[in-house]
């Protein structure tokens, strides 16, 4: 926007010079009107991850300002950073369960805890980028671009447990229980390119 006030005033000088041109010599001379700049929409800051880890969607922007979808990028995001944060700190955070309905801790659970015997961890920032937000009613459908290593299990000795590759889609189910989003299923997908939004 700020690109094209300099036109914008170019119109308004020449709209007065014209007027001015146009009157006669005995008219007093127009007073400059002062004008202010209108604010530039912010988007909103992307939250870091309250448990130690951060999980970056690399395109934020496109959908920092979706009142819909938002909520929806939101509650992947904190499930991510409590899950991440829960096998980081050794153990397993009350806002995991909290984030997720039945089938979620069904499928989620049991892989944390082989993590957490196993003094596995998994890094500080994990990356990804949105592909789709679908559905409607209270179920919902995302589909992120994850940067396999971001999200994938450390070994004590810094090794991987399973060597990861480039980056892969993750269709996540979600389902509203009141007002809040909750996870409910995950699989993996197919590769997909640019995963942090690089």
């Amino acid at each position: 926007m700020s690109n094209r006030r300099p036109g914008v005033l170019a119109l308004l000088l020449c709209a007065v010079l014209a007027t001015g041109a146009c009157s006669g010599g005995d008219e007093p001379e127009a007073k400059p009107t002062k004008t202010s700049a209108s604010p530039t929409p912010t988007v909103p800051v992307q939250p870091q991850g309250e448990f130690g880890v951060t999980y970056d969607v690399g395109n934020w922007d496109d959908y920092a300002d979706d009142q819909e979808k938002l909520p929806v990028i939101l509650a992947y995001k904190n499930v991510i950073e409590a899950a991440h944060g829960s096998v980081n700190q050794g153990k397993l955070l009350p806002q995991v369960r909290a984030s997720m309905t039945r089938a979620g801790q069904r499928q989620v659970l049991p892989v944390l805890r082989r993590a957490l015997s196993n003094k596995w961890t998994l890094p500080a920032k994990a990356e990804g980028r949105v592909l789709s937000v679908r559905g409607s009613g209270s179920t919902r459908t995302l589909t992120m671009c994850e940067v396999m290593k971001s999200i994938s299990y450390l070994k004590p000795d810094g090794n991987f447990v399973v060597k990861p590759q480039g980056s892969k889609q993750t269709v996540i189910k979600l389902s509203k229980t009141g007002s809040v989003w909750k996870f409910s299923g995950v699989k993996l997908g197919k590769s997909c390119q640019n995963g942090g939004g690089e």
